[in-house]
């Protein structure tokens, strides 16, 4: 089976005092994330923004340990509302069929991701933050892709 190619390499912002983080190594593993940091970059709605500067422990119901998780994203918009967004495939945010050839490893990619974003969730809650998945339905209707 052929290995997925992503698109990866490093951001460089036009507003850094938008940033929150060292602004000259920002990575981006992804076309989709590379777009979003974009649109943070020039959206006026956003106050400021982070790419993977936050970590969330999480249980991993698969090795039965505890792992960190880095969300892709947190920013504060205008409504000074602070928001943690994950950007995923839309087929990763579903249970996979049953009928994919690599359907043991996208049901573990699924447990996995369960696992990161309920423990994403408990943190918000306890924070008043808001978390969201972004997939490319959300990044469509947004204007992002």
């Amino acid at each position: 089976m052929a290995q997925k190619k992503y698109r990866q390499g490093y951001y460089k912002p036009k507003q850094t005092a938008k940033y929150r983080g060292n602004s000259s190594a920002i990575v981006f593993r992804s076309s989709w994330e590379k777009k979003v940091m974009m649109f943070f970059d020039e959206s006026m709605n956003i106050e400021w923004w982070n790419s993977e500067g936050l970590m969330i422990p999480y249980f991993n119901p698969i090795d039965k340990k505890v792992h960190s998780y880095f969300p892709d994203f947190i920013f504060l918009n205008k409504k000074k509302e602070t928001w943690i967004i994950e950007v995923k495939p839309y087929k990763e945010t579903i249970p996979p069929s049953k009928r994919l050839r690599n359907y043991r490893g996208a049901l573990i990619t699924y447990i996995i991701n369960q696992s990161k974003w309920k423990s994403a969730m408990k943190f918000c809650e306890k924070q008043n933050i808001r978390f969201a998945v972004w997939t490319e339905r959300e990044l469509k209707k947004m204007g992002i892709l």
